[in-house]
C-alpha cells in the first residue's frame, strides 16, 4: 500500500455574534531546515469562505495576508446584520492563499457558530 503524505492544517472553532464585527486568523509557518519560520504572504491572496453544513457558501472574501505568514479575515457587524444570517446558525469556514503561479494552500479550516 503506498504512504500517504499530509501536512496539518490550522483547525479553530469561531463564534460569530450575529451584527458585531469578528476577527480571527491563521498563522502558516514552514520548516527551513534550521526550525519553523512564517512564510512570506505579501504577494499571495487570500480568501475566507464561509459555508452551510452541507456545503453552500454564504459568504466569500478576502483575507488580509502579511510578510509574517498571518492570514487575517475581518468580518464587517454588517455582513451578518441582515435576517437571513439569523437562520444560519451553524457552520464552516476555510482560509485559502493563492501564490502568485496559482498554487492553492488551505492555512485553516473550522466550524463556524452564529448566534444573536
Amino acid at each position: 500500500m503506498p504512504g500517504v503524505l499530509t501536512q496539518a492544517v490550522g483547525r479553530q472553532d469561531v463564534l460569530i455574534r450575529r451584527g458585531v464585527s469578528a476577527r480571527w486568523g491563521v498563522l502558516w509557518e514552514q520548516d527551513d531546515g534550521s526550525g519553523f519560520q512564517p512564510v512570506d504572504l505579501l504577494t499571495w491572496s487570500g480568501t475566507l469562505r464561509v459555508s452551510s453544513p452541507h456545503g453552500d457558501v454564504w459568504l466569500e472574501q478576502p483575507v488580509e495576508l502579511t510578510s509574517d505568514g498571518l492570514a487575517i479575515a475581518d468580518l464587517a457587524a454588517s455582513t451578518t446584520s441582515s435576517d437571513v444570517w439569523a437562520g444560519r446558525p451553524r457552520g464552516t469556514w476555510t482560509i485559502t492563499a493563492t501564490s502568485p503561479d496559482g498554487h492553492v494552500e488551505r492555512l485553516g479550516e473550522g466550524t463556524i457558530r452564529i448566534e444573536d
